[in-house]
């Protein structure tokens, strides 16, 4: 036994994003052939997430673990962190702006992004995988149908449906996917929800990149970039899903996604600030001509 990483009973560990590295002991190696036998306990199984496992020396594979550490891991939870926060103050911002929807909705997104990133903070969870895996993928759906009713709200689009009855469309669909077996709900999440999400997400890249075109302003460039980089994203991520398994499966759109929230983040709080600015021009204007006249 060379050794073991993470939990092999109920529940088991998740730890598909956690690189681990295991030394082996020159004692236990003898001339000729020797049989590495690695015993790998997944559930759900067959999802192809990981990649085959490599061996050299120790030195080499502990830098090449750190660094996939790191972006797998280090970095996913740093931005999720940041998000989380850029949500708190969007918050305050959406109460200070009398209720605006956009804002609404864009907070609602920074704050589920942390939960659908949570597998990144907690390999160990105390519940079994069919809650886990439920949570995350439904996390990643909703936020695919905030983005799109985000999007619209800030390009002013009407949209097909009431954003009520578009919410409780998703209630509902989040409920069916809650009731299903687990084997029936995973087969539905990686073959139909996942590419729902990358759609939903390429839709709202589509938005932000007409609004771009038509406003033509300071922040048009930024939306253009920004639906550019997540339409490339999810058009990659789509491909990732239908190539054969084997390899370690990694969707770009997670990464690039934090990123465009973050830009969009800062446009609306730029927003908050030149409307604020203005609506205290307007007030400092309406009282000095309410003082004129009162002295004429």
């Amino acid at each position: 036994m060379i050794g073991a990483t993470g939990r092999t009973e109920t529940p088991i560990s998740r730890r598909h994003f956690s690189p681990d590295i295991l030394a082996i002991s020159p004692s236990l190696l003898k001339e000729g052939d020797n049989v590495l036998t690695v015993e790998l306990i997944s559930d759900p199984p067959g999802l192809g997430f990981l990649a085959p496992p490599q061996l050299g020396p120790y030195e080499p594979l502990a830098l090449a673990r750190d660094r996939a550490h790191f972006v797998s891991v280090t970095l996913t939870q740093i931005m999720a962190v940041a998000v989380l926060i850029l949500g708190v103050v969007i918050i305050v911002l959406w109460r200070a702006r009398v209720w605006a929807p956009a804002y609404a909705y864009f907070a609602a997104i920074c704050l589920i992004w942390p939960l659908h990133m949570s597998n990144r903070f907690w390999t160990d969870p105390p519940f079994p995988a069919f809650i886990w895996e439920r949570i995350i993928f439904l996390a990643a759906f909703w936020m695919g149908v905030l983005g799109v009713l985000f999007a619209l709200r800030l390009a002013r689009l009407k949209t097909p449906a009431s954003p009520r009855l578009i919410l409780m469309a998703g209630a509902i669909v989040s409920a069916v996917f809650l009731i299903l077996p687990f084997s029936t709900f995973m087969a539905w999440a990686q073959f139909g929800m996942t590419p729902a999400t990358i759609t939903l997400a390429a839709l709202t890249a589509a938005i932000l990149v007409f609004h771009s075109w038509r406003r033509r302003d300071q922040g048009a460039l930024l939306y253009s970039i920004t639906g550019t980089a997540m339409a490339t994203s999810a058009a990659l991520d789509a491909a990732n899903l239908l190539r054969p398994s084997g390899g370690m499966m990694v969707f770009s759109l997670q990464y690039t996604a934090v990123f465009a929230v973050g830009g969009l983040g800062v446009m609306l709080i730029n927003q908050f600030i030149s409307a604020s600015r203005e609506a205290g021009e307007l007030n400092r204007s309406l009282e000095s001509r309410l003082k004129e006249k009162e002295r004429q």
